[in-house]
């Protein structure tokens, strides 16, 4: 009898060691997937959006569809690095009905309120088409430097467009340079090529 009742007190005590080792194991696998979770909370958070995903998201937001210009005709987007901040600023050249002047609308991301909006409008004279050169001139803190050639068959100009922290807002700097001459841009050395009057010149854009 006593070896009955010892063989059951055996089998409880191997149940419940069962019982509690089952349960820790359950414990250390639910604690495992936890800090799986966080780390992939954490992955997430710190994966950084590319050019190309801040531009998709602009496409899907139409920012640009909010403006006051007169039958406009919007060009291709491009992603620039204005400010210093984490998220890119957007670029779409426009063309609108006769009589009226074309340019560049400038789109920026509003954390705050969780969309884009247009922040700048900059005019550019009506008889010339506008294009943007794919180079642009990068400086050592990430900001970038927009380059276009705007030209009609007699006239062409060279604009750079960047961001000024005194005025707060991209500031365009134009020049005009030889219609049947190339612009050439070099990011290596953050240079501008271009010809006035049959004279090569060539440009190091400052940071500021």
């Amino acid at each position: 009898m006593k070896k009955r009742i010892l063989g059951v007190t055996a089998l409880t005590l191997l149940l419940a060691a069962c019982s509690d080792e089952e349960t820790t194991v359950k414990e250390k696998d639910q604690t495992e997937e936890n800090k799986q979770e966080e780390v992939v909370e954490d992955e997430e958070f710190s994966l950084e959006v590319t050019d190309e995903e801040w531009l998709a998201l602009s496409n899907q937001s139409k920012w640009w569809e909010e403006n006051d210009l007169t039958e406009p005709e919007f060009g291709q987007a491009v992603i620039v690095q204005f400010d210093e901040d984490t998220i890119p600023e957007v670029v779409i050249p426009y063309t609108q009905a006769k009589e009226e002047p074309q340019g560049l609308l400038i789109g920026k991301y509003n954390e705050g309120e969780e969309k884009w909006a247009i922040s700048q409008n900059i005019p550019v004279d009506n008889s010339l088409k506008i294009e943007i050169l794919e180079d642009k001139l990068t400086f050592s803190n990430g900001t970038e430097v927009l380059v276009t050639q705007e030209s009609d068959d007699q006239n062409k100009t060279l604009a750079t467009y960047k961001y000024s922290k005194e005025d707060d807002e991209v500031i365009a700097t134009r020049m005009d340079v030889d219609v049947d001459q190339p612009i050439e841009v070099d990011p290596a050395e953050n240079t501008i090529s271009y010809f006035v009057d049959g004279e090569e010149k060539k440009e190091t854009v400052e940071e500021e």
